[in-house]
């Protein structure tokens, strides 16, 4: 079994025989090769031009280049399915922060996230999906819970409670350290003829919309804005208050997200309101606008207190 397991995780970090645009094999792992809660993870730093994920792939320049930067993969098997995690460490300062990325068919969000820990230290952590926004039907970002009770009315959790996934996840993250999440999204939102699920503009159940006053330069878009959730509503949510406060003041917009434990979605978000004291903060933008994402992350970590690296 150990030998198996370990043949699983070589071919993880060989090349690729096919072209880089033909999809990895299935996820799913051979019976025995990794029981259901083992986690396996390599020991070492790679290339990214000789692994198969195609984020690290579109990097490689940047990432092979910097001597600073260490790719590391991991591997879990819960639910059913394999879970694949790409991990990027700046070895100047690994622990300094954390971003992570859900879906890997948002290559923006991920481009974000690798210039970030460049720039400030610390590590991205992103699902390798082969390129798909779900992995055999499960969509990660709403995968996150390990008690039966807490995950009770998550619709889109298909396969019950996911305490490794959420542990792999979470464990980047130190007990008092905030949850940064990096996300892309489509033009506009369902409910006004758009094609995504996300905008400033809309406010949704539990979400509700703060535009900025004078939005910056570039920021304009109702489909750029940073979400921010919390147990109360908006107008109890002091610590939301000063954070959209000091946003706004930067011309970014702001979703804040209502989360309560019968509204649980499984998302990061509410998984991090309800079980966790620290903030969480997602920067989300439209597909492809980089320059925008980067300008909000920077204005995050100002927020945060967190400089660039000398």
């Amino acid at each position: 079994m150990r030998v198996r397991a370990a043949l699983i995780l070589l071919a993880l970090a060989l090349p690729l025989a096919a072209p880089a645009q033909q999809p990895p094999p299935s996820p799913r792992a051979p019976e025995g090769a990794a029981p259901a809660g083992q986690r396996r993870a390599t020991p070492r730093c790679y290339r990214a031009i000789r692994l198969r994920d195609e984020d690290l792939r579109r990097n490689a320049g940047r990432i092979d280049g910097d001597r600073a930067l260490c790719v590391s993969l991991v591997a879990i098997y819960e639910g059913g399915r394999t879970w694949r995690f790409s991990i990027v460490r700046n070895l100047l300062a690994p622990d300094r922060l954390a971003l992570v990325v859900l879906h890997d068919d948002e290559d923006t969000a991920f481009d974000t996230g690798l210039e970030a820990v460049q720039v400030y230290g610390g590590t991205l952590v992103a699902l390798d999906t082969g390129g798909q926004r779900t992995n055999e039907g499960q969509d990660p970002n709403h995968n996150f819970g390990g008690a039966a009770s807490l995950v009770a009315p998550c619709r889109r959790m298909r396969d019950g409670p996911s305490p490794e996934f959420t542990a792999e996840i979470l464990r980047h993250f130190g007990p008092d350290a905030p949850v940064l999440s990096l996300h892309n999204n489509h033009d506009g939102h369902a409910a006004t003829g758009g094609a995504g699920d996300f905008s400033v503009a809309v406010n949704a159940p539990g979400r509700r919309g703060l535009a900025a006053p004078g939005p910056a330069r570039g920021l304009a878009d109702p489909d750029n804005a940073i979400l921010i959730p919390g147990r109360v509503p908006y107008d109890q949510d002091r610590a939301a208050q000063g954070a959209v406060a000091y946003f706004h003041r930067h011309g970014i917009n702001v979703i804040h997200e209502w989360v309560t434990p019968g509204r649980n979605d499984c998302s990061l978000s509410n998984h991090v309101a309800l079980t966790r004291r620290t903030p969480y903060y997602n920067v989300e933008v439209q597909h492809g606008a980089a320059a925008e994402q980067g300008r909000m992350l920077g204005a995050l970590m100002r927020w945060l207190g967190i400089a660039p690296l000398q």
